[in-house]
Formats: C-alpha cells, structure tokens, sequence
C-alpha cells in the first residue's frame, strides 16, 4: 500500500527518530541548476571546489579530477530520509529533516583539461592579454 503523504513526517520519525528542534523540508523540486565541482591549483597541488568552498589538496591533477568525479556521483545518489545540520554564514547553526530522494544534477568542469583539449597536449598554451589564467 503506498505510504500517504499527509503521514511523511511519520515515516521521517519512525527512520530517524523524532527530533523537535529539526526543521521538516518541503519535497524539493529539482533545480535547473547543477552542482558544479571544479578542478582548480589550490595550495600547491590540486582540489575541487563547489562554490567557494575547497576539497582537501591533492598531489595531481588527475587524483582531484577522479575525486570531483565520485564526489559528484555519490551527491546523485538517493539516500534515506535524515537530519542535516549546518552552520550558515552568521554563525548560526541549523537542523533540517531531508526525504533523502531529491538529488540534484551535478557537472564537472576542468579548466586544465579542456585548454589542453583546445590548445593540444603538446602545445604551449597562448600568452597574451585574452590568454588563460596558468
């Protein structure tokens, strides 16, 4: 029998346990915008980013691009229904109940890669006032 709607944050309690100071979230509509990760020189090696905030720092490129990529397929995943807590940019500190079944799409960009693509691996890339950051 499917579960009824008007019962979710019953179901929600009955798998996490009921927390009052959690907020419920709505089910939320998929957004038109991806997560994006981005492989980016940080720190004297390489990590992702998504927005400003950074991954650890890795030794190469290509162990922070194969991570940006699984990070990126895990954040697709569904998950069960749980409590998410965060700490907002004013120090405040937040508790959310989430479904666990609205994921968003997610997209990895790496700059590097595709001015080597463009330019050619062997290539140098362009100088320049229009030419890339290195």
């Amino acid at each position: 029998m499917p579960a009824n709607p008007a019962h979710d944050d019953d179901l929600i309690n009955d798998d996490i346990g009921a927390d009052p100071g959690a907020t419920p979230l709505e089910e939320a509509k998929p957004s038109s915008e991806p997560v994006v990760y981005e492989v980016v020189e940080h720190d004297g090696g390489w990590a992702y980013k998504v927005g400003d905030v950074f991954s650890e720092t890795f030794r190469s490129h290509g162990d922070a691009s194969a991570a940006a990529e699984q990070a990126a397929q895990r954040q697709q995943l569904a998950d069960r229904p749980g409590i998410i807590e965060y700490e907002d940019a004013d120090g405040r500190w937040h508790k959310e109940v989430t479904l666990g079944s609205d994921r968003p799409e997610t997209e990895v960009v790496d700059e590097s890669v595709s001015l080597s693509r463009e330019v050619g691996a062997d290539e140098p890339l362009p100088d320049g006032p229009d030419a890339p950051a290195r």
